[in-house]
């Protein structure tokens, strides 16, 4: 059991990450900086997930603090923000995890548990599906998104399966309507995530991935190689 503090200015994120962890570990939500300073001070800690936006509280400054404070702790950022500036400054203070934001909680349970060397329970290709798009920033109020969810969580369900026969009737079948417009939502989708990237992250997932921006196609296929080794790895 690890002790997990969350700190993150949407509270709605915070209470659905802490119920997703509470079962398994000791968990500690705060609303803004002055409280985060104050829990620093309490215990030892294990993990720490933070926006970096938190109110009452500079970014940069916080992560200082907390690796002052906590030094121990590992460190999962929350951020809909990046910079060169502000990546040298957070590999500097070993932040372990960044977390593009709109983020869903479960994308960041996946990075604690892998923090705490526990396995998350119950990652099904659904779960799996979530988690890879909100980490890799693909917003999921965007048409496309649920076209691309359907067609990773099949994608997962059969990764030894060629894709090219039938994966473009997926996101036809999810969005409705002809198979380009499918594709056209689903590439909108994957545009918008790619051109507020962060490499390091994209690179982690997809080594192999071209430089340029990946077509649907190639993002699907890259997806289902690495799911594939990641079953592989497990047996």
């Amino acid at each position: 059991m690890g002790r997990i503090l969350i700190a993150d200015r949407d509270p709605r994120f915070s209470l659905a990450l802490a119920q997703i962890l509470a079962p398994m570990h000791t968990v500690v939500p705060c609303e803004n900086g002055a409280q985060v300073q104050s829990r620093l001070l309490s215990g030892k800690w294990d993990v720490l997930v933070l926006d970096l936006m938190l109110p009452g509280w500079d970014g940069i400054g916080m992560v200082r603090l907390a690796r002052t404070m906590a030094p121990g702790a590992a460190i999962v950022l929350t951020t809909a923000f990046c910079s060169p500036f502000l990546l040298k400054a957070l590999k500097e203070y070993r932040v372990a995890y960044i977390l593009q934001k709109p983020c869903r909680p479960e994308a960041a349970a996946e990075r604690v548990q892998d923090l705490l060397g526990r396995p998350c329970p119950e990652v099904t290709p659904e779960k799996a599906a979530v988690n890879l798009l909100s980490t890799l920033g693909v917003p999921h109020r965007a048409q496309g998104y649920r076209c691309l969810r359907e067609a990773l969580v099949r994608i997962f369900r059969e990764p030894e399966k060629d894709i090219g026969p039938w994966v473009f009737e997926i996101l036809s079948e999810t969005r409705g309507g002809s198979r380009q417009q499918a594709v056209k939502s689903a590439q909108s989708a994957l545009n918008a995530a790619w051109k507020a990237r962060y490499e390091p992250l994209w690179r982690a997932y997809f080594p192999d991935a071209p430089d340029e921006r990946p077509t649907v196609r190639q993002f699907l296929d890259m997806a289902g190689r690495q799911y594939a080794k990641t079953i592989q790895s497990k047996e």
